[in-house]
């Protein structure tokens, strides 16, 4: 039962009999991980505090083969991300990122890539300065990404159908995977050319330019339901991902 060393983000946590929490951890070396701390309601654990929600820690933890729970060892708080968890704009925002996270199949598969964006957003929602208007737009960058690093990035420079490019303001084909250009659109979902922009930032951009974008009218809505049905088809996401806002149940 050999013992891992790693750093890892606390996902979410759920209670477990009277004493003991139940934390689902996303590690740099391991992927998601569900750690049993017993007894880490007590007053006198050293785990308490440390395995919170959000909060980046290194923690040691031995992992037997065939069991789905580890037993954590040792925990140290790298970042607790306060300014993120005293918000609940941000939290909603960086828990749909994590939503969409959880659901593609992570467990112990490790992604050092994934993990990096993790924690890059994590920080980017923690920072003192962001203001409210750029939380939607940087999550449908992180979401965007997290699809992206699992490889499911749509085409969103050439149309899909034809192979030609894809022009100013091309429709966007759940099924065939990515955009279409204005002689193919009828099997698309048209895009207005503020809405294809933000796309392409989204894929192809970075997370400062994307917080600084801003949405107009429904338009962060609009790509919310194209990214959510991408994820579905291709991802192979349950349909029930698509009830409700992104954000739905992270924070229970």
């Amino acid at each position: 039962m050999p013992l891992l060393k790693t750093r890892g983000l606390v996902l979410r946590a759920y209670d477990y009999g009277d004493s003991s929490r139940i934390f689902r951890v996303y590690t740099r070396d391991a992927g998601a991980q569900s750690l049993l701390a017993r007894g880490v309601k007590g007053s006198r654990s050293r785990l308490r505090g440390v395995l919170d929600l959000f909060n980046l820690v290194d923690v040691s933890f031995y992992r037997k083969a065939g069991r789905s729970l580890h037993v954590p060892r040792e925990a140290d708080l790298v970042e607790s991300h306060a300014v993120l968890k005293r918000d609940l704009g941000r939290m909603l925002g960086f828990g749909a990122v994590v939503r969409l996270l959880q659901a593609l199949a992570l467990e112990e598969e490790a992604n050092p890539e994934m993990f990096d964006l993790l924690i890059d957003t994590a920080a980017a929602f923690d920072r003192a300065d962001l203001a409210a208007e750029a939380i939607e737009p940087l999550r449908h960058y992180a979401s965007w990404q997290v699809l992206a690093r699992k490889g499911y990035a749509p085409e969103v420079d050439c149309c899909v159908a034809c192979g030609s490019e894809a022009g100013g303001s091309p429709g966007f084909a759940v099924a065939e995977g990515g955009v279409v250009c204005g002689r193919c659109d009828a099997r698309g979902r048209p895009l207005s050319r503020r809405e294809y922009g933000a796309l392409q930032l989204f894929l192809h951009g970075d997370g400062g330019l994307a917080a600084a974008w801003r949405f107009d009218g429904g338009e962060g809505r609009r790509l919310d339901r194209i990214r959510e049905e991408f994820a579905v088809y291709h991802a192979g996401l349950p349909p029930r991902f698509l009830a409700g806002p992104p954000y739905a149940g992270m924070l229970r």
